[in-house]
């Protein structure tokens, strides 16, 4: 079995991307590099167990040789939520309704969103017991779901659909829409400079001597909080306070704001993968980490 992201996936619209691909790459590349030496081995041996991954990707040409196998099957939720692995769709978010606080237990609607499935697919990668093909897809999965809840609009407003119905200028020169959502996914990672050929190896210098046990300590639940309230506080408000509308630019301003925030998720969601796929490894790893 082949694992194919094909060029189509160029063709795919903005609502079903995150981080686009090259934003994931990184993440899970770096949780690699931070992980323990016998998670390294785990990841591999799960990867080649009974095949390779075989991944077209063109989002991060610049840092190709900088990508594992691992990190590059972490893009492959994206493209199977619309084919051959429908019923994940769901799981890349959860919504939460304009202006309401977050409540787990009303915004995973039937257990079927992004945090429940970070556990589903996070238990399944601990189990020994779990056949190679479904233990390799839950790797792929945990990977890119952990990047996806650490992207503040995949816990949005229901009634924007986490920013996709939100259409802005991604500059004033710009005449094209895009959606708000999208600009979180690429622009503002592509302003902070995320997507340069260093971006791997400057995340993971300055997270290994960066004191990390506050972020290994909280859980799923947590993280998707954390990503509603900086939707709340600087997503979906522009820097005077006021909310930001459809058919408004994107200043320099709003997107000087966001850079330290989207460096600061991508490394969080990189130090909590590396430690979930550190404690899988051993056979450690609990239901009390999801709650």
């Amino acid at each position: 079995m082949w694992f194919v992201i094909p060029i189509t996936v160029m063709l795919l619209s903005n609502n079903v991307m995150a981080f686009s691909n090259f934003g994931h790459e990184v993440i899970c590349q770096v949780a690699y590099e931070l992980s323990e030496p016998q998670t390294q081995r785990f990841i591999d041996n799960i990867i080649k167990d009974d095949d390779k991954v075989k991944v077209v990707s063109f989002a991060s040409y610049k840092q190709r040789k900088y990508i594992g196998d691992f990190a590059k099957g972490c893009t492959w939720p994206d493209v199977v939520r619309k084919t051959t692995h429908r019923e994940t769709d769901q799981y890349h978010y959860m919504n939460v309704p304009k202006g309401a606080v977050f409540d787990h237990q009303r915004d995973c609607t039937e257990n079927n969103c992004v945090t429940q499935a970070i556990q589903r697919y996070g238990m399944d990668l601990n189990d020994k017991t779990v056949n190679a093909t479904n233990r390799k897809e839950a790797l792929f999965f945990v990977g890119h779901f952990i990047a996806d809840l650490h992207q503040p609009l995949h816990v949005g407003n229901t009634e924007d659909k986490g920013g996709n119905t939100i259409r802005v200028f991604a500059k004033q020169t710009d005449k094209k829409l895009t959606s708000l959502h999208w600009i979180w996914d690429k622009h503002v990672p592509d302003y902070a400079g995320l997507n340069k050929a260093n971006t791997i190896s400057t995340l993971v210098e300055q997270l290994r001597v960066l004191d990390k046990k506050s972020w290994q300590t909280t859980t799923p639940i947590d993280w998707a909080k954390e990503s509603h309230q900086l939707a709340k506080q600087y997503v979906y408000a522009l820097p005077d306070g006021k909310e930001l509308m459809s058919e408004q630019v994107i200043t320099d301003a709003y997107y000087q704001r966001a850079k330290p925030i989207i460096k600061q998720r991508f490394k969080q969601a990189a130090v909590r993968l590396a430690n979930l796929l550190d404690l899988a490894a051993k056979g450690e790893l609990t239901m009390a980490f999801f709650r």
